[in-house]
């Protein structure tokens, strides 16, 4: 966890940027009246436990003006949360912005007052949710998302009471006064558009409608399953990358011709090292032969480092040096057997082919560096 705030009353955060934190970035409990805008939090999609911000057991909280993308929420509204008060938050990639989980494991949970609003969720795979575990005693009640933006997100909306799979239990979280009014944007073109059963509110099916469940309030929900203003360009059938990313490929995708579906296998190992992002602004500014020669060093690369997890390329460098030193010494061993069998009856060397030694080679430098000089990766 990179920042851990407890018993905090009264605390201002703002101004920083969190890049690549190895679990939970900023995480606020058991404290009132806290104001957090303006951070920047980065980590990579496929990072597990990698929330944004996470509360709990906080009283009277103000999340604004802030950009996150991460491998897990945004924003994690969890048990003993009220009053909290959620504004143009720029989130994805992650799991959305979530109300939860809420009971895990058995225990007893509140949250209460919760209002998210003029926020844009984009390439998530889930956008507005609230996560209950099943067998759990409390409530989730007044709870309002608006004026929301999705785009290429799973699921956009949806209540889920059986979190991680849990089984059927007599009692459960209370869900209540929950309002989604304003949800308009994109799903994901790769996604069934039912859920898993489990989950107890669907996401509405692409037209423009009213939804109304047992756990809401009738609200306005809109959303089409197709990107305004693309037409006819998109493709049905999305590459490796876009599939595994869970969006849209249209024709202009420079990775669709290195990375087709069936190779989705072979994205995934490139992906985990460099990442779409990362990939898809190099290949941009390429050439297209260029552009091959790229995506080779990407694979190569990729393989290195999973053969290699500890040295990656710098271990097949390592290697690749053994062996130009120890070809280089068979070389000059050849080359003195052969000047040996080139001696005339006087005893020297025939044609000027000298006798080499090598130790003296490796004492003058002439093999050594090949051997120990290190390279200076910038």
């Amino acid at each position: 966890m990179a920042l851990l705030f407890e018993k905090c009353n009264d605390l201002q955060l703002s101004g920083l940027t969190h890049i690549n934190g190895p679990g939970f970035h900023i995480h606020v409990l058991h404290s009132k009246n806290v104001i957090i805008s303006g951070v920047n939090i980065t980590a990579p999609e496929y990072s597990r436990n990698t929330d944004g911000i996470d509360t709990t057991n906080v009283e009277g909280i103000i999340i604004r003006d802030s950009i996150i993308g991460t491998g897990d929420d945004c924003i994690a509204i969890k048990g003993g949360t009220k009053f909290l008060n959620i504004s143009n938050i720029q989130c994805g990639p992650g799991h959305g912005i979530s109300v939860g989980s809420v009971g895990g494991h058995g225990q007893e949970d509140y949250v209460s007052d919760i209002h998210v609003r003029n926020c844009s969720i984009t390439g998530a795979t889930g956008g507005v949710r609230i996560k209950t575990w099943a067998g759990s005693k409390g409530s989730v009640q007044r709870v309002r998302f608006e004026h929301i933006t999705v785009k290429q997100t799973n699921y956009p909306i949806y209540i889920d009471q059986h979190y991680a799979h849990s089984k059927e239990q007599p009692q459960a979280i209370k869900v209540s006064d929950v309002t989604f009014s304003d949800i308009h944007g994109t799903s994901s073109p790769n996604v069934p558009p039912t859920p898993p059963p489990l989950y107890s509110m669907p996401p509405p099916p692409s037209a423009s409608h009213s939804h109304a469940s047992p756990y809401s309030t009738p609200s306005m929900v809109r959303y089409t399953n197709k990107e305004e203003g693309e037409g006819n360009n998109a493709s049905r059938h999305a590459c490796a990358a876009c599939r595994h990313l869970k969006k849209k490929c249209n024709k202009d995708c420079v990775l669709a011709p290195y990375f087709p579906t069936k190779k989705i296998k072979q994205y995934f190992v490139v992906h985990k090292v460099f990442g779409y992002n990362i990939m898809t602004k190099m290949l941009s500014n390429l050439v297209e032969q260029e552009r091959n020669e790229a995506v080779e060093s990407f694979q190569w690369e990729a393989m290195m480092w999973q053969q290699d997890p500890v040295h990656g390329p710098l271990g097949a460098y390592k290697k690749g040096r053994w062996r130009i030193f120890h070809g280089c010494a068979a070389s000059y061993r050849k080359r003195n057997f052969i000047a040996s069998l080139q001696v005339d009856n006087s005893g020297s060397t025939l044609d000027g082919v000298p006798f080499v030694d090598i130790g003296d080679l490796v004492k003058e430098g002439s093999i050594a560096p090949i051997f120990m000089v290190t390279p200076n990766f910038v």
